[in-house]
């Protein structure tokens, strides 16, 4: 069996990609030398998913995406280089279960602005990472969708992506947040909050006719109160 440290640096031997501290060391550290050391990630080191039990289902994209956006948007090189793979892998063990880079990328307004700009980008969202529900922590019962339902470039995205929003899914569209501070919180609750999101059901009947009653209700009881994703 192979010891840890030559397992890690098989997997991604341009950047030596391991853990967290390893490769924050590397950005934090060094941050005279961001730019270089980015610029010099191939196609094929930042999409590659890592087979390897202690990392399965990640990528170096992942990684940028979940720690370090705000680097990862300022690179246009690498977001030209996002594989529709890697930037929908939904992880399925671990800490990070039922995560993806999709999930990260549209938590955060770097990331949002980015797919606004890219209609190739969006382009390669997968249905399944879109809808995917979290299951466990702090994140529990927020998607993908969520977020970009609940922020208005987020909307604008919907709004002008008609097939992105034929990839939304009944039951992402509905799911209630029944933790956290975002408690009580829904996609659906964030479209019927703001004109672009009304917009955005009334011109696509297909949307509105995946609506639960349940949902519908919620939205009714929350009024406009959490419209916006913490």
């Amino acid at each position: 069996m192979r010891d840890k440290q030559s397992m890690q640096k098989s997997i991604l031997p341009s950047l030596w990609y391991c853990n967290s501290e390893q490769v924050r060391l590397i950005f934090g550290n060094l941050s005279e030398n961001t730019s270089r050391l980015i610029g010099q990630i191939s196609s094929e080191d930042l999409n590659k998913v890592i087979e390897e039990v202690d990392y399965k289902d990640e990528s170096l994209l992942f990684w940028l995406c979940s720690r370090e956006l705000e680097t990862l948007c300022s690179n246009p090189g690498l977001i030209e280089n996002i594989s529709s793979t890697a930037f929908n892998k939904v992880i399925e063990q671990g800490d990070n279960k039922d995560q993806s880079a999709l999930f990260w990328f549209c938590g955060a307004t770097e990331g949002m602005q980015i797919l606004a700009s890219n209609p190739s980008l969006v382009e390669k969202i997968s249905s399944e990472a879109l809808n995917k529900r979290i299951e466990q922590g702090y994140n529990k019962d927020q998607s993908a969708l969520y977020f970009l339902c609940g922020a208005t470039e987020g909307k604008q995205i919907l709004v002008s992506n008609p097939g992105l929003v034929d990839k939304i899914s009944a039951e992402a569209l509905n799911q209630v947040i029944e933790q956290g501070v975002n408690k009580g919180g829904s996609a659906l609750l964030c479209l019927c909050a703001t004109p672009e999101g009304k917009q955005r059901l009334a011109q696509n009947p297909g949307l509105a006719d995946k609506i639960s009653a349940e949902a519908l209700n919620q939205v009714s009881e929350q009024g406009v109160s959490k419209d916006q994703p913490a």
